[in-house]
């Protein structure tokens, strides 16, 4: 008898803890169709705002020649924090065609939130009518809104965050018409670079070591998906020995004509300050 009761009492406790992990996972689900719904509203606000506000002085002059308002391609700079992306940008920025805005930290939150939909989290948002490629025209407006307004106009713009590349296929296909500049450098001097860089950290040095590794990997085999017209490594230490043929490089893998004004960026900065920001 106790025991048929022991085994009436066990079969109703599962179906009650399944009853209550399906009304646990129910309003999660409800949660992040919300949240989705709420950020693509956000997205789609910042586009009028795009259309509505008054622009600056500077984009009125420009718009003024232009009865077709074309968007300039993007860099994007990246790679392992430490690894001589800051300054690769400064390098970039000092060149007459291109404009490299400060480091700006909204643009990733957006692409790990992108990346880490849960599958049933695009099937709802599938039923609200939002679509993965409505999701992603979003994002690159978003992107592209950010990087262009964070600076003056030119024909090439620049964006530097070093964990930025590590969705380098994804961005490649969001902007047809970008490249990426990947910074690598010795592990060794990365890691002792992040300690004193960091100084309350705790991490060990065989944890950064670790992480530059499996970060590099994923960046080098991206940057060879996405093709060497696209994407090039630079040896942060082949830049430090030999910047004139190092920079060389860089223009050509950006078409553009090589300028001297590269080899004296610390000249430029004094001059102004701004650029440093």
């Amino acid at each position: 008898m106790l025991h048929g009761k022991a085994h009436v009492f066990g079969f109703g406790a599962s179906h009650m803890r399944a009853a209550v992990n399906g009304a646990m996972r129910e309003p999660r689900r409800w949660r992040c169709a919300a949240f989705t719904l709420l950020f693509v509203g956000f997205l789609i606000l910042l586009g009028s705002r795009v259309i509505d506000e008054p622009v600056f002085e500077w984009k009125l002059l420009t718009m003024a020649n232009n009865t077709e308002q074309r968007h300039p391609p993007i860099i994007f700079v990246g790679g392992v924090s430490r690894s001589g992306t800051t300054l690769m940008r400064v390098l970039l920025d000092v060149h007459p065609w291109i404009r490299c805005g400060p480091e700006g930290m909204v643009i990733k939150p957006v692409l790990d939130f992108r990346h880490s939909m849960p599958r049933f989290h695009v099937n709802w948002s599938r039923q609200a009518g939002i679509y993965p490629n409505l999701l992603d025209s979003a994002i690159s407006k978003y992107i592209r809104y950010i990087v262009e307004e964070m600076g003056p106009p030119a024909n090439i713009l620049c964006y530097k965050r070093p964990e930025v590349l590590l969705y380098t296929e994804y961005l490649a296909t969001l902007f047809p018409d970008s490249k990426f500049i990947i910074m690598l450098r010795d592990g060794r001097a990365v890691a002792v670079s992040n300690k004193r860089f960091k100084r309350n950290t705790t991490e060990k040095l065989h944890n950064v070591l670790n992480k530059w590794m499996l970060e590099n990997i994923n960046l080098t085999r991206a940057c060879q998906n996405v093709g060497p017209k696209r994407c090039l490594i630079v040896r942060y230490e082949l830049l430090i020995l030999n910047p004139e043929r190092e920079l060389k490089l860089v223009t050509r893998f950006l078409d553009i004509p090589w300028d001297p004004v590269m080899l004296h960026h610390e000249d430029l900065l004094n001059m102004n300050p701004v650029r440093l920001r």
